[in-house]
């Protein structure tokens, strides 16, 4: 049996740290105010709610000169994975003129030691967009958008002026540089009037069902006031609550203790026991969900799923005779790129890669397993307290979960030649957080390998086995390139999952 000690190095990380991205992305459109059309100053303040546990704030302005308008927002949420707390922060700044037309926006986000920075430069018809990260920086030029859209104060003010013409529903298209450089396009339906209390006193509102185009299988809740700002959004993202709140500052930055659990509330208990997971060769599962929609599921070397229902399908796992990987995907190549995430030019990776293989040959199957092998002994700090580190924080700091460790693993195979990609996913433990017998968010890695002359994704975990590359109970729901425009939609698959998955084990050998 895995002791629980043991599985805190790699349960819950990017999976759970993707999701509460993908949760301050969404609140960064959501959460506008939309005076900024009367040339005045703003300044509001929200309260952050998990599951009825106060866990953070969010701060939206916005500032008005003679030749431009500048919306910021900051969203600040902490979080707890089991005993480890987490903070998340991401600010945005996006600068247009009076007459709507965009001038640049950037955005920050920081989970691991090391913050990360968009900034989208408007030229026209072209975008240029450079990211930093840990002293490393990309630009390249981009098309512009082609379908029209809206910057921030512009779509504001198509809102206010839409609510206040008694529209029952709106659509807007708006860019965020928290969500990438695609125009979102948010739809409020069914809106209707209502009353809510803030503070002390009652104020009459307009309620609205929204969804957004880039993930239109969420749904928030938004409710404004008469000048149409926001008031509170709601939304169930995997069977976590998540609701903002206006309030003043006083309220907004009070002191949280701890912030919400949202990792114990996520673990799946099958509907029997799996002995001997670790040594699982082939395994079939029942997934289903009680509510909303089951999404597909990758087909990878060893992963097939097949379709029931909207609601349910069948996974089965193959270790022995992994399928060939699809040509478009062995000719990907994201999966052999150095990026800000994963970079397989950096100094001390290629350090670490050399150290890795100095006793292997050129075989790149022995290679791949050589590095595996190294990257779960060298990270001698296991731990959930690091948000979602870079590869190559990782490298220097030999600290991390799961998702330290499929990054730098992937990062150390890109630099010995051999094509990587992250999977996040799930994966069966005998025992965590006092649960036993239980399925738990997790990421591992793939490479690109050759089997029996047939080019192959081959998962390799370097988190849970030092002797063992992967098992049939590790089931993948998404595929991480570790590109550099690559957005928290990366992990948008996992949301429906959490909270409302069911697993039925049909067999496992």
């Amino acid at each position: 049996m895995i002791s629980s000690r043991r599985v805190f190095a790699f349960v819950m990380p990017a999976p759970l740290a993707g999701a509460a991205s993908l949760v301050v992305a969404l609140l960064a459109v959501l959460l506008l105010p939309v005076r900024a059309f009367a040339g005045e100053p703003i300044d509001l303040w929200y309260t952050l709610w998990i599951d009825g546990v106060r866990s953070g704030h969010a701060r939206q302005t916005v500032s008005v000169s003679d030749d431009r308008i500048t919306t910021t927002g900051l969203t600040s949420m902490t979080i707890r994975r089991g005993p480890i707390t987490l903070d998340v922060l991401m600010t945005s700044t996006f600068v247009e003129t009076p007459t709507g037309e965009p001038i640049w926006a950037t955005s920050e986000q920081k989970m691991g030691a090391i913050p990360s920075t968009t900034t989208i430069d408007f030229k026209g018809e072209t975008l240029g967009v450079t990211r930093s990260q840990g002293g490393a920086t990309s630009t390249e030029s981009v098309p512009s958008p082609t379908t029209p859209w809206l910057p921030p104060a512009a779509a504001r003010r198509m809102l206010a002026e839409r609510l206040r013409a008694g529209a029952s529903e709106i659509s807007i298209a708006t860019l965020d540089p928290t969500t990438g450089v695609t125009p979102v396009v948010v739809t409020r339906r069914d809106i209707r009037p209502d009353t809510e209390a803030v503070g002390d006193r009652s104020i009459e509102t307009r309620v609205a069902r929204s969804s957004m185009s880039n993930m239109p299988e969420i749904e928030f809740t938004e409710e404004f006031d008469l000048n149409a700002e926001i008031v509170r959004t709601e939304t169930v993202l995997g069977g976590i609550r998540i609701e903002t709140r206006l309030a003043d500052q006083a309220s907004a930055l009070a002191p949280i203790e701890g912030g919400a659990e949202i990792m114990v509330s996520t673990l799946v208990r099958p509907d029997k026991p799996i002995t001997n997971a670790r040594s699982a060769t082939r395994a079939s599962f029942l997934l289903s969900v009680s509510r909303g929609a089951l999404p597909d599921l990758p087909e990878t070397g060893v992963q097939r799923f097949e379709r029931l229902s909207p609601t349910s399908g069948r996974l089965t796992v193959q270790m022995a005779g992994p399928a060939g990987a699809p040509e478009e995907e062995a000719g990907d190549g994201r999966y052999g790129a150095s990026t800000l995430f994963c970079r397989a030019d950096d100094e001390e990776i290629r350090r670490l890669t050399v150290r890795a293989t100095r006793d292997c040959g050129p075989d790149k199957s022995e290679r791949a397993e050589a590095i595996r092998r190294f990257v779960h002994t060298y990270l001698n700090r296991k731990s959930l307290d690091v948000g979602f580190a870079t590869a190559s924080e990782t490298a220097r700091s030999r600290a991390g979960d799961c998702s330290e460790h499929a990054v730098l693993l992937a990062a150390m195979l890109r630099a010995d030649g051999i094509p990587a990609r992250g999977v996040s996913g799930l994966v069966y433990v005998d025992e965590f957080a006092g649960e036993e017998g239980i399925f738990g968010y997790h990421m591992w890695t793939q490479a690109l390998l050759e089997i029996d002359g047939v080019r192959t994704w081959v998962d390799l975990d370097a988190a849970i086995d030092g002797e063992r590359a992967s098992d049939a109970t590790h089931i993948a729901c998404s595929l991480v390139a570790y590109a550099d425009d690559e957005t928290v939609e990366a992990f948008q698959s996992l949301v429906p999952l959490m909270g409302v998955l069911d697993i039925a084990v049909e067999s496992v050998e």
